[in-house]
């Protein structure tokens, strides 16, 4: 195998984290999203390792263009060095309401069923999603959620290994 083998096979990893990650903040299962979330922080960086490693200048040239990089690293760091890395979960509830409006006509008008009326359903629908301590202190980060940063990041770390893999 190849460098470039073994940084797509933890790219591989990381993405298998990722889709655990998004399948518990579907549910709302905050363990699993933090234990899966642990895992996709240590196989990320490994990736960019394995760079730094086996060609210093090659990732010197390259590492600036992650974005991302910064903030997953430091929770990393904080994960394995200091602490469990804390992640909150929120929550959205979504409610469909069917109002009628009356015409003006007799209430039994305005009650009546019209046969192409369709059920609209589920009338309410949960929506759970995470984020990490101390995200709203940045602004560029306060939007979105951290699968959603999660997966920009697996974007840029996939660019990152083609880069990578040029200059080798």
């Amino acid at each position: 195998m190849t460098i470039i083998d073994d940084m797509r096979e933890k790219l591989d990893e990381a993405k298998y984290n990722l889709k655990n990650m998004e399948n518990s903040q579907a549910t709302g299962t905050k363990q699993e999203f933090t234990y899966a979330f642990s895992s996709f922080l240590t196989s990320i960086r490994i990736v960019t390792q394995y760079a730094l490693e086996h060609k210093k200048q090659a990732y010197d040239s390259l590492i600036s263009n992650l974005k991302y990089k910064g903030v997953f690293t430091d929770l990393r760091n904080e994960n394995i060095h200091a602490k469990p890395v804390r992640t909150s979960n929120a929550g959205q509830n979504f409610l469909t309401v069917s109002i009628t409006v009356s015409n003006g006509e007799s209430e039994a008008d305005t009650l009546e069923e019209d046969e192409d009326t369709e059920e609209i359903g589920p009338f309410s629908k949960n929506e759970y999603y995470y984020i990490f301590e101390g995200q709203f202190d940045t602004p560029e980060y306060r939007d979105k959620t951290l699968v959603a940063l999660a997966s920009l990041y697996v974007d840029e770390v996939e660019k990152f290994i083609s880069d990578f893999e040029q200059l080798i």
